[in-house]
C-alpha cells in the first residue's frame, strides 16, 4: 500500500506536532510504502527519499500562498508518475490542496485531527477571515474524508457536534512515546547534565502555551518548599509565555529553585526525564476540559518510568486507573503541591508508579503500535 503522507509543518524538533508527525512516518514505513510531503526548512534534519520537501517562499504574507501552489504541483505531477492507494492529512487551517488531488487522481482522503485549530484560534484572538478559512477547511476535510483519525474522544465529538459528522466515520487513536528513546536510563548518562546530584527534581516538559499551566507549578512551589528546602523545578523548552512565567518566579523570590533550560534538541529530553523525581503536566481547563488530551509528554514521561502529577482533564483517567500517576483539579496549585509531596514523601510509590506507567506504555502507546492502527484504518477501506 502506497500512502501519501502531507503535513504543514516544518519538522523540527520544537513542537509536539513536528514530533508527532515524524514518529508516525517513521512507525509507517516499517509497514508500508509512505512517502512525506513536508514544508522545505531552512537546515534539512531527517535527509531520506522519501521524504518530498515542498519550496516555499517564508516571506509573509508570501509564505502560505506560495507553499500551496508549490505542493500542488508537487502532489500533481507525482500523482501523474506514481500510483497512490490513500492520501493521509494531517488538518490544518489550510488543508484544500491535498482534497482537490484526491478528488481529481480518486483516491481515498484520510484527515488526521489531534485538536480542533478553530478553537485554538479563536483564543490566539485571529481574524475572523482566518477563522472563516479555517472552518471552511476543516468542514471540507472533514466531509469528504473517508475516515477521520482524531486523538481524543473529545475531539471525536467536538467534530461530529459541529460540523455534523457520523460518529462511525471518526476512529480514535491517541498518541504514544517513542519507547526506545524514552526508557529508564543509566546514571552515568544523566550524570552528563551536571546537575546537582543532592537536589530532588520537579519536571514539566512542553511548550509554554496559556493552556498547559506552568504558572500554577510555579505559584505551588513556595508550600513544596517550606518542607523540602532541596527542590530545584526543571523547566524544559520554551514558547510565548516565557518571560512571564520568569517574571512570576522572580517575582515570587523563586529564582534559585526554577531552572529554564530553554529549548534542548529532542534527543536530550529522555536525559532530562530520567534526572528528575517527578514529572508534571499542570493543564488548565480552557481548551483542554471540552476536547481532552492525549499529550505526547504524558507517555514520555511514562515511558522514562517516572511518576506524573497532572490535571484532572478528560483522557488523562488512565494515570490513575493504571496507578501510574496522580490527578488533582485543574489550575489548583495547592493540590498541586499536595499531590508533589506526597510523591516526595514516598519512595516506593514513586518506584512502584514508575514502573506501572512504563508497562501501560509500552503495551499501549508505542509508535509502533499506532502506525499499525493507522495502516489497518486505510487498509479497511482501500481493500
Amino acid at each position: 500500500m502506497k500512502i501519501l503522507l502531507i503535513c504543514d509543518v516544518t519538522l523540527n524538533d520544537k513542537d509536539a506536532q513536528n514530533i508527532h508527525v515524524i514518529e508516525l512516518f517513521n512507525s509507517l514505513v516499517t509497514l508500508s510504502e509512505v512517502s512525506l510531503f513536508v514544508p522545505k526548512p531552512k537546515k534539512i534534519k531527517y535527509n531520506f527519499s522519501n521524504i518530498k520537501y515542498v519550496p516555499w517562499l517564508a516571506i509573509p504574507p508570501l509564505g502560505l500562498i506560495s507553499y500551496q501552489i508549490s505542493l500542488f504541483f508537487n502532489l500533481y505531477f507525482y500523482c501523474r508518475k506514481k500510483r497512490a492507494d490513500a492520501i493521509y492529512v494531517r488538518q490544518s487551517e489550510f488543508s484544500f490542496i491535498p482534497l482537490i488531488i484526491s478528488k481529481y487522481f480518486k483516491i481515498p482522503y484520510f484527515v488526521e485531527v489531534n485538536g480542533l485549530i478553530l478553537y485554538e484560534m479563536k483564543m490566539f484572538g485571529k481574524s475572523k477571515l482566518n477563522i472563516a478559512v479555517t472552518r471552511l477547511s476543516e468542514k471540507l476535510g472533514y466531509q469528504h474524508a473517508i475516515k477521520i483519525i482524531a486523538v481524543t474522544q473529545g475531539v471525536k465529538k467536538s467534530i461530529m457536534d459541529l460540523y455534523n459528522v457520523s460518529e462511525e466515520k471518526i476512529v480514535v487513536i491517541q498518541n504514544g512515546a517513542n519507547i526506545d528513546s524514552f526508557k529508564p536510563l543509566d546514571k552515568d548518562l544523566i550524570n552528563t547534565l551536571n546537575l546537582d546530584t543532592s537536589s530532588r527534581y520537579v519536571l514539566f516538559v512542553g511548550n509554554f502555551a496559556p493552556w498547559q499551566g506552568i504558572e500554577n507549578l510555579i505559584k505551588s512551589a513556595p508550600s513544596i518548599l517550606r518542607e523540602y528546602k532541596n527542590v530545584k523545578f526543571l523547566i524544559v523548552g520554551d514558547g510565548i509565555m516565557k518571560k512571564e512565567l520568569i517574571n512570576i518566579t522572580e517575582n515570587m523570590g523563586l529564582t534559585d529553585y526554577f531552572i529554564f533550560t530553554g529549548t534542548i534538541p529532542y534527543e536530550e529530553v529522555p536525559l532530562y526525564i530520567n534526572a528528575s523525581d517527578i514529572c508534571v503536566a499542570p493543564f488548565v481547563n480552557k481548551r483542554n476540559k471540552k476536547i481532552g488530551l492525549s499529550p505526547l509528554k504524558i507517555y514520555e514521561y511514562a515511558a522514562c518510568g517516572k511518576p506524573i502529577v497532572s490535571s484532572k482533564i478528560p483522557n488523562l483517567e488512565f494515570l490513575e486507573e493504571k496507578e501510574a500517576g496522580i490527578l488533582v483539579n485543574p489550575e489548583n496549585p495547592e493540590e498541586l503541591a499536595e499531590a508533589i509531596l506526597t510523591l516526595l514523601n514516598n519512595d516506593e510509590l514513586r518506584e512502584s508508579m514508575g514502573r506501572n506507567g512504563r508497562d501501560y506504555v509500552v503495551q499501549n502507546h508505542s509508535w509502533q503500535s499506532i502506525g499499525k492502527k493507522v495502516k489497518e484504518i486505510c487498509e479497511k477501506v482501500i481493500t
